[in-house]
């Protein structure tokens, strides 16, 4: 075989190739096309993954129509990015949406990826891993070939200013981490998916915002107008404010630099003074209620402040928090009053959607005002779970209502899960089968979360009824310790807690040592990313 001049070797050209499996497309090479498997990828141990072309919903032809209408969409030039596009317009947006609807995700969000490479690229990668999330339980790496290539590429764009020494808007940097993470999510790659989190919420405290000219700034990337914006930083605060537990103190930060846009000036106001409420719509009742929360979480923060007093602190801390939580009841008696009376002025109008949103309102409103009594008041003021069970029920019929909703909405389509980073179902059932120690309420609770596959945030059904099959053995088991050795000390345990981060969920409480007045913190590890 005659020698290469050095230098001179050159690849063989191989024309990309459009028909044949996705094995032999991504390497390549022309495949045989013979069914069931072809012979290229048999012959070399490889596995086939056939010729199935998911059919296209007859509805998304007409989004794809008015994709390719405009030249800016040039990166949609091939029929899966325009599937994959028009996916993410029909389903995925609504589904982010939540029970709510959702500007960010059904217009800012477009409107951003018809002006950014690195945005487009991003929700087409989305649409494609989503679409795929709900034709199989478990995505292989070839499945997920073309959405990996489609991420790669937005985040290449999202960079490349930045390797030139430009600017680029801080504003499209903290929409595609949104997007990624939720990229992310929808792979399985929690972890990631939480660290995606981690960065845009570190980028958004590094903003500052300049309430006179509503400029912002960021050192690294520079600063934009308004005008320039394709969301306020109101917008993004709270999204990012709503992803998981790990980025309630965004909403703190935020308090004091991005409080006149995070929610209507008005607000304030309506709840501090004696002034009625009236609902016009279902947004308005939710950001009321999510002022009000917000207000009650920067309210007890600053009651657990550092005390001028040392000698006094126990005392006064159990004052501030009593007060606290009376001012805060007094508060959702007034929003619960208005709130049934915009179901009776405006329910006979609702659509299905509108109607479940409250209900999940309605959901939250009563775990709040359960926490309050007995999580959140000092330990000699609490009261007993079962002081609540007229709401107990109220909430288990609220959440069944709210879970027959998601198993039968057609956005969620034949999905093995569904996505939601809005306000949630998980959360409050969670709360409300670790307060209530009822076991046949509780093992419904459980029953409820493992009847559908869901992502809310990092919140997941199924493994949140896992932790919570653990957390009542645990409970159960002090307890049969308790009856069994009655005429002793019963064993100390605090009600065990699910911490949820980027890395996974963990079980955390405390039981008796075995010396008297001695406490052992315990640490289980439930499920990793």
């Amino acid at each position: 075989m005659p020698k290469v001049a050095k230098g001179r070797r050159q690849r063989a050209y191989r024309p990309k190739t459009k028909t044949g499996c996705l094995t032999c497309r991504i390497r390549r090479i022309k495949c045989d096309e013979l069914k069931p498997a072809c012979l290229k990828c048999t012959s070399t141990r490889r596995v086939c993954p056939g010729y199935y072309v998911p059919t296209l919903d007859p509805s998304l032809s007409g989004d794809m129509s008015l994709i390719t209408t405009n030249s800016s969409f040039d990166i949609l030039s091939s029929p899966q990015s325009k599937r994959s596009f028009a996916f993410f317009m029909q389903r995925t947006c609504s589904q982010l949406a939540g029970f709510f609807g959702s500007d960010f995700w059904e217009r800012l969000v477009l409107q951003t990826a018809h002006h950014e490479s690195a945005v487009r690229h991003a929700v087409v990668a989305l649409g494609a891993i989503h679409e795929l999330s709900e034709q199989k339980a478990q995505i292989s790496d070839i499945d997920k070939a073309f959405a990996l290539e489609q991420y790669n590429f937005a985040i290449r764009d999202l960079l490349a200013p930045l390797s030139r020494n430009e600017k680029r808007g801080v504003d499209v940097c903290l929409i595609a981490c949104i997007i990624f993470a939720n990229f992310e999510s929808m792979a399985g790659h929690r972890a990631s998916a939480g660290a995606h989190i981690k960065s845009g919420a570190k980028l958004l405290r590094e903003t500052e915002w300049d309430q006179q000219n509503g400029m912002i700034h960021h050192q690294a990337l520079g600063s934009r107008s308004p005008v320039d914006l394709y969301a306020s930083p109101g917008a993004l605060a709270r999204i990012y404010s709503g992803l998981d537990r790990e980025c309630t103190t965004i909403k703190g930060f935020l308090a004091e630099r991005y409080e006149p846009l995070f929610y209507e000036d008005t607000l304030p106001r309506i709840i501090n003074d004696n002034i009625p409420v009236f609902f016009r719509n279902v947004e308005e009742a939710k950001n009321c209620f999510e002022y009000g929360c917000y207000l009650f979480q920067r309210s007890v923060a600053r009651a657990a402040e550092p005390p001028t007093d040392p000698m006094n602190y126990h005392v006064d801390f159990e004052a501030r928090v009593c007060q606290l939580i009376e001012n805060f009841e007094a508060l959702h008696l007034k929003y619960s009053h208005e709130l049934q009376a915009f179901i009776e002025a405006r329910g006979s109008s609702f659509t299905r959607k509108e109607d479940i949103a409250v209900a999940v309102l309605q959901l939250h409103s009563l775990d709040n005002h359960i926490s309050c009594y007995v999580q959140y008041l000092p330990p000699t003021h609490r009261l007993h779970w079962s002081e609540f069970m007229p709401q107990i029920q109220r909430m288990i019929m609220l959440g069944q209502k709210i879970i027959s909703y998601i198993l039968t909405d057609s956005s969620c389509g034949e999905s093995t899960i569904s996505f939601n980073l809005d306000m949630g179902v998980i959360i409050p059932l969670y709360n409300l089968a670790r307060h209530c120690k009822d076991p046949i309420i509780r093992r419904q609770i459980i029953s409820l979360l493992r009847s559908f596959k869901r992502q809310e945030g990092l919140w997941n059904s199924l493994l949140v009824a896992n932790a919570l099959d653990r957390i009542v053995e645990i409970e159960e088991s002090v307890w049969s310790e308790v009856n069994a050795h009655s005429d002793q000390m019963r064993p100390l345990i605090v009600d065990p807690i699910l911490d949820l981060d980027s890395k996974g969920g963990r079980l955390v409480y405390t039981r008796q040592g075995q010396e008297i007045n001695t406490q052992i913190k315990i640490v289980e590890e439930m499920f990793t990313w």
